[in-house]
């Protein structure tokens, strides 16, 4: 046996419209999309769950990796690793993602995923490959495996499997010494699956500078209704979110507005923050997915203030999404997306640092 195969991972179908053949997918069959490349004519989409397996849609005219489609087949990393050596010795060519001869591995930052490309004696194209539980990183494309280590942020771990992991942790935290992190936990006002503002936080730990982390809060809908009189013996779930805005060097919001107003879910979850310390003199950041939204914005400004909370104006972004994808990779692998938002975290961060610094600063500018 080559190397031991899991499951299916991955599989590929030619279509003749991509927007339909999405509405069928996505819609109808309620397969949750992973990716869209609307510039190259492809879609990705998740079955049984993120990174369990993949369904890929083209447009006729434009196969994977230049190449025909493949199937892909999940393994364990430690196997993947070997699997160069194994193939070559077999006799079997390892290629890389556009098809050429490989010595190793590559990774598909945007998933990420590493794998390795090889054909069976009727040329099919086949695939082993691993999900990582690393960062996604779409804006890397396609990169070596000996080089992802490198590439990937510095305080996050890459389990190699191998006996370099130790030696290349001890150099994360000597690097770490003087590259201080900011870690922001992300709020989103909206409990829908396929939520724009959701998307927008997601897409933001995406194309995250290296030395700031992106944490999604995504268990607001678990917290229950704010009563006073719970203070004294705080639910588990109020204790876990407090601690969450405790560690971070800031929050960002993203909210929906209804009714002119703050969704009753937020606002809950605001309320339980009231009777605590962790919130005073936190650094805000507002991200809005609608230029329309206003009143909900300015809602929650004066409610920010009023928890001794600090907004920081220069920093916070409106990216109108309206009639746009809600998926975090397809934002994220826009240009003009990346730079509007990746340029508001570096501000947010460099007030963060200020007001760190100084001790400083009601309201941000």
């Amino acid at each position: 046996m080559l190397v031991p195969i899991q499951t299916l991972f991955e599989a590929h179908l030619h279509v003749s419209n991509l927007p339909r053949a999405l509405a069928f997918y996505a819609e109808l069959l309620g397969l949750p999309v992973a990716a869209s490349f609307p510039e190259r004519g492809v879609a990705f989409l998740w079955a049984g769950g993120p990174g369990k397996s993949m369904l890929g849609l083209w447009d006729i005219g434009t196969p994977p990796q230049r190449l025909e489609l493949h199937l892909a087949f999940s393994v364990a990393l430690e196997d993947l690793l070997k699997c160069v050596e194994t193939l070559q010795q077999s006799g079997i060519q390892p290629l890389d993602f556009n098809g050429e001869p490989t010595d190793g591995p590559v990774v598909l930052a945007w998933m990420p995923a590493a794998a390795v490309y090889f054909r069976d004696p009727d040329n099919n194209l086949l695939e082993f490959i691993t999900m990582l539980h690393d960062p996604p990183r779409p804006d890397l494309g396609v990169v070596p495996w000996k080089e992802w280590p490198h590439m990937s942020r510095p305080n996050d771990r890459v389990h190699t499997g191998t006996a370099m992991d130790s030696e290349m942790d001890l150099g994360r935290r000597k690097q770490s010494v003087n590259a201080p992190q900011i870690r922001l936990l992300g709020i989103s006002g909206s409990l829908r699956a396929a939520s724009t503002n959701t998307a927008l936080l997601r897409a933001a730990a995406l194309v995250a500078p290296p030395s700031i982390e992106v944490a999604v809060w995504e268990k607001l809908g678990s917290l229950p209704h704010f009563n006073p009189e719970l203070e004294g013996d705080l639910p588990a779930e109020v204790r876990e979110f407090r601690q969450h805005v405790a560690s971070s060097s800031g929050i960002i919001f993203s909210t929906p507005e209804y009714a002119h107003g703050l969704p009753g879910v937020l606002k809950n979850a605001l309320d339980w923050l009231v009777g605590g310390s962790e919130f005073i003199g936190k650094p805000v950041m507002l991200l809005n997915a609608s230029a329309r939204g206003t009143f909900a914005q300015e809602s929650l400004i004066e409610i920010v203030k009023t928890m001794s909370g600090r907004v920081v104006h220069k920093a916070s972004r409106i990216v109108p999404l309206l009639g746009k994808s809600a998926n975090a990779a397809s934002l994220a692998s826009d240009p003009t997306f990346a730079e509007t938002i990746r340029d508001g975290l570096t501000i947010f961060s460099n007030a963060i640092a200020a007001m760190a610094d100084h001790e400083q600063g009601p309201d941000e500018g």
